[in-house]
């Protein structure tokens, strides 16, 4: 009866038999190893132009005939993200299909419009197909764990730079290396906090030499958003960790070396990293972004409901450069996420959008007692804190946390599963047995 059951419960899941889990895990895990490689292949197609992207695609690809094309829906966001996707398509063929060249913003082209909706499309894809494949409690091992030796790694380059200038690997976006950074930090801190599972004592020693390389990883992209963001996640953590002696005195460490570590860095930094970060404090230099802020929400009450199409940057940019003289056909990001959504698709577009990151964030909260739950939940405060300040939509990281951390009422139920089938047959057991 047993085997059965477990059977039963594999097949919901998506996942087959084990092995096919085990590659299917090991291929998400490459997706979120290779993020910061997503500048090195040149590709000219938009959802296939990164390692990452590429690996995605072949891990939807991969699942979908081995599951005969067919995705468990088990969680509420799962439905939302469904009708994200839909409603996007539908809302540009309208848009396409009602409008003329000249009111069309962007290319009246539906080939555009297709590769531009499959950019948009694609990591949401990908997290229905992890937040399936998640559902094996390995998941977190296999998908997440192992990034902070990746970013570690590239950190050493900040070292070498020493604080000269703003850095970031491979040629990523300093904004974007400074998130990868952080994520990972969050990641090596919760693994060294955590108690059940425990893990091996040369992990360890890996887990705490990442904590200051990726925090200096972290200082040396200069991004002030990512670093807030990082401070506000690792609170989250050490508020919902639960403390015992052994976490105390970890936590002390952590805290004496990542005080140590942001202060030599700080003193060897040079005048520009300094003058950003006092810049910021004092409210004078934000790159743009209350301008912007300001612009798009012009933007926004003239179009609330439908918004502007996929292409809605190009007014974006008309409108701040008018005001500034600069050229007026080029495009410009809100450096916002909500309104990176609000503009091009109105509240009709993004309200399911927003649905699926409630819906995650509730079912997390709600077993927060989890072990698990403290590392997740840090991770999405990362990404909600950062969300004021720059555009989350399309970072593929964001969405594998999220995927993962949908999982967490599924491990739950499982656990509580198992824990009353073991009540059960210890009440089967003869007397004196």
């Amino acid at each position: 009866m047993e085997v059965a059951y477990r059977e039963m419960r594999q097949r919901q899941d998506g996942l087959v038999v084990r092995p096919t889990a085990t590659v299917l895990l090991v291929i998400a895990g490459l997706v979120t190893a290779t993020t910061p490689f997503d500048r090195t292949v040149g590709l000219d197609v938009q959802f296939l132009r990164s390692p990452s992207a590429v690996l995605a695609l072949l891990l939807v690809v991969l699942f979908l005939g081995l599951t005969k094309g067919r995705v468990w829906l088990t969680h509420r966001s799962q439905v939302w993200a469904i009708a994200f996707v839909v409603v996007l398509g539908v809302l540009e063929l309208a848009r396409l299909a009602l409008a003329d060249a000249h009111s069309y913003v962007g290319a009246p082209s539906l080939t555009v419009v297709a590769v531009r909706y499959m950019s948009w499309a694609q990591p949401i894809i990908l997290f229905l197909i992890v937040s399936v494949i998640a559902k094996d409690r390995r998941s977190a091992a296999f998908i997440l764990q192992g990034f902070p030796f990746v970013m570690g790694a590239l950190a050493l380059g900040a070292i070498a730079v020493a604080g000269s200038s703003r850095w970031a690997p491979l040629g990523l976006n300093e904004n974007a290396a400074g998130m990868a950074f952080g994520m990972a930090l969050v990641i090596a801190t919760a693994m060294l906090l955590r108690s059940s599972p425990r893990i091996a004592p040369a992990l360890t020693v890996a887990y705490a030499l990442c904590v200051p390389l990726t925090l200096i990883g972290l200082l040396g992209t200069g991004s002030r958003g990512a670093s807030a963001a990082t401070l506000v996640a690792l609170a989250v953590l050490m508020v919902l960790t639960p403390m015992k002696l052994r976490r105390l005195l970890v936590l002390a460490a952590a805290l004496i070396v990542l005080t140590v570590t942001s202060g030599a860095y700080l003193q060897n930094a040079s005048a520009l990293l300094l003058n950003r970060w006092q810049s910021a404090l004092e409210g004078t230099q934000l790159g743009a972004r209350d301008e912007l802020i300001v612009v798009s929400y012009s933007l926004f009450t003239e179009s609330p409901v439908w918004g502007y199409g996929l292409q809605a940057n190009r007014l974006v940019g008309e409108q701040y450069w008018a005001a500034r003289g600069g050229p007026t056909d080029s495009s410009f990001s809100p450096h916002n996420t909500y309104f990176s959504l609000l503009l091009p698709f109105g509240v009709l577009g993004a309200f399911p959008w927003f649905g699926m990151l409630v819906a995650v964030a509730m079912g997390a909260w709600k077993h927060r007692r989890h072990p698990n739950a403290p590392m997740l939940l840090a991770l999405l405060m990362l990404f909600f804190a950062y969300t004021v300040g720059a555009n989350i939509v399309g970072n593929v990281l964001f969405y594998v946390v999220l995927a993962v951390a949908a999982c967490l009422p599924h491990w739950a139920d499982a656990n509580a599963t198992e824990a009353s089938n073991a009540r059960q047959r210890s009440r089967l057991v003869p007397p004196g047995r």
